[in-house]
C-alpha cells in the first residue's frame, strides 16, 4: 500500500541492493583457491620430478647413438669417460651432464653388481660402431633408472630382454 505525502507524490519502498561483497565472502573464495592450490602444487611438481628423468635418459640415449654413429662414419674408436656426474665424451662427442643430486653407476657384462665408476672407466665404441656391453643405472632419491645396451646398435634394451 503506498501512502500520499503532503506534497501529494506517491512514495515507493526502497529495495536495498548491496555494492560489493561481504568480507566473509571474499575469505571463502580465498579459502577454495587455497585449498585448490594445496592439491595442485604437488601434483605438478611430482610431474615435473618424471619429466627430468625422461630428460635425463634421453640425452643419454642421444649421445649414446651420437657416439655409434660418429664411430661408425669417421672409422674412428670414440669413448665417453664414466664418472658419477655423467658421461664426458671431451671434444669429439657430446658429453652428459647429470642433474645436481643424481648419481650414476656402472655395470660391466663381466661383473655381478652395480658400482661407482672408477678414475679410469670408459665406454668405448670402435670403428664398427660396436660398444662394450655395459648397464647404466642412475639413481636420483628413491628413483633408480637402469638402462641397458645393445653393443651391436647402442640402443637401450626393453627390459625384458
Amino acid at each position: 500500500m503506498t501512502t500520499r505525502a503532503k506534497t501529494g507524490k506517491i512514495l515507493i519502498p526502497r529495495i536495498f541492493v548491496p555494492l560489493g561483497y561481504t568480507l566473509f565472502e571474499i575469505l571463502l573464495a580465498l579459502g577454495i583457491v587455497a585449498v585448490l592450490f594445496g592439491v595442485t602444487i604437488p601434483m605438478l611438481l611430482n610431474s615435473f620430478g618424471t619429466s627430468e628423468s625422461e630428460n635425463v635418459v634421453t640425452g643419454i640415449e642421444k649421445a649414446v647413438l651420437e657416439a655409434h654413429r660418429s664411430a661408425e662414419e669417421n672409422g674412428k674408436t670414440l669413448r665417453f669417460q664414466i664418472l658419477e656426474g655423467g658421461l664426458n665424451g671431451g671434444s669429439a662427442i657430446s658429453s652428459v651432464e647429470l642433474p645436481k643430486g643424481w648419481k650414476l653407476q656402472i655395470k660391466r657384462f663381466n661383473e655381478n653388481r652395480f658400482r661407482k665408476p672408477e678414475k679410469f672407466d670408459f665406454w668405448e665404441f670402435n670403428t664398427l660402431g660396436i660398444c662394450d656391453p655395459l648397464e647404466l643405472r642412475i639413481l636420483h632419491g628413491n628413483e633408480s633408472i637402469i638402462l641397458r645396451f645393445d653393443p651391436l646398435t647402442s640402443l637401450i634394451l626393453p627390459d625384458d630382454q
